[in-house]
């Protein structure tokens, strides 16, 4: 239990985990450092801030903060305002990633496209940290990958983070996370 948050626990995190078994679903990645800072946001919604900054419904509020901050975090749930969505946001140093998923129970393949996004994002926050490890990404620079059935989609590096996209350098190309996957960079075998 964190004492600075008495509603922070690995129970949160174990809550989370429980959460998404009974909905048949692989667990979202979360880094081994984030587990204890874990809290249960809402009965549907969990992460590692205390409180959301906007209805995760408003995924411009996110991605303009993670613009103009380097705050750290993840979130992730269901939420329901007019469909019922997936949500994952996840802020780290070299990366941002925003999935907004239609999680409408009666979409086909519902569980295997949650699933298949939730291993796409653990590829993708795996081979970041790979590329920062071996100082491939210049320190000021983001990798921004914004996926929403709601809103649009893109994905693009963003230099002299906080900072801004620049249009000609955001790529809209499908699959999003596949595209932004294969432009991070590897360290040369020898």
């Amino acid at each position: 239990m964190n004492p600075l948050n008495p509603q922070s626990s690995l129970d949160a995190f174990e809550i989370a985990e429980n959460y998404f078994k009974r909905e048949n679903l692989d667990f979202p990645y979360v880094a081994k450092a984030d587990e204890d800072k874990f809290v249960k946001i809402s009965e549907d919604i969990f992460g590692t801030l205390d409180s959301l900054p906007a209805h995760l419904y408003n995924i411009e509020a996110y991605l303009k903060e993670a613009l103009s901050s380097n705050q750290d975090y993840v979130l992730f749930g269901m939420d329901k305002l007019s469909t019922l969505g997936m949500h994952y946001y996840t802020v780290k140093e070299h990366v941002a990633i925003f999935i907004q998923l239609n999680a409408d129970p009666r979409l086909e393949d519902l569980q295997d496209r949650i699933n298949g996004i939730f291993y796409g994002v653990s590829l993708i926050l795996e081979k970041i940290e790979t590329a920062k490890n071996n100082n491939l990404i210049p320190k000021d620079s983001r990798l921004f990958i914004f996926d929403s059935d709601f809103y649009g989609h893109g994905w693009g590096w963003i230099k002299g983070c906080p900072g801004e996209i620049d249009k000609n350098l955001w790529h809209v190309e499908n699959p999003i996370l596949m595209s932004a996957l294969n432009d991070i960079p590897l360290p040369k075998e020898s």
